[in-house]
């Protein structure tokens, strides 16, 4: 990514150099453009993966598996990270004037938690939903763990969402 131009990009797609600069104005308008275009793309493959309306911990447990999975058999994606990890650093570290990650996918997971399970949470939506983003984040950054399933994972963010390991989620209501 680093060594790649828009000047690249126009030419790969066929298009002028121009059109490319109109289009998107600078190098960074262009990875915003992908990275928003990939977002809309996880969340629309993670509703059709995730029975939303599940007990919280299972609809965790297929959102985490769903998303391990895209993740890790995202070609380009494996590629940043072994290539050039420091782009995944950029797009979650907060810049001046500019969203973080979290703060893009924010309001769209936060909408399906207030659909689903804004009842069980003794947290507040949008602080438990951060909060599952930013393990998201964490395990995108460093995914070795040791937890040994997305049940785990999920169990485990259960107990923290919802109060004590054990308490079923339709009895928490």
């Amino acid at each position: 990514m680093r060594k790649t131009s828009l000047t690249d990009v126009a030419d790969r797609a066929g298009v002028s150099r121009a059109t490319a600069y109109r289009v998107f104005g600078d190098k960074n308008g262009l990875v915003h453009a992908v990275a928003e275009t990939e977002i809309t793309r996880l969340l629309d493959r993670l509703d059709s993966a995730v029975t939303w309306e599940a007990p919280l911990a299972d609809a965790l447990e297929q959102a985490i598996t769903f998303t391990l999975d895209y993740l890790h058999d995202h070609a380009v994606l494996q590629r940043l990270i072994t290539k050039e990890p420091e782009q995944l650093t950029d797009m979650v570290v907060v810049r001046p004037g500019e969203p973080s990650l979290v703060q893009v996918l924010l309001p769209a997971l936060v909408e399906r938690f207030v659909r689903t399970h804004h009842d069980v949470l003794r947290v507040p939506i949008d602080q438990a939903v951060e909060w599952l983003l930013r393990m998201a984040i964490s395990l995108l950054l460093s995914p070795a763990t040791t937890l040994p399933d997305p049940r785990a994972v999920a169990d485990l963010l259960s107990a923290g969402l919802l109060g004590p390991v054990g308490v079923d989620t339709d009895e928490a209501s």
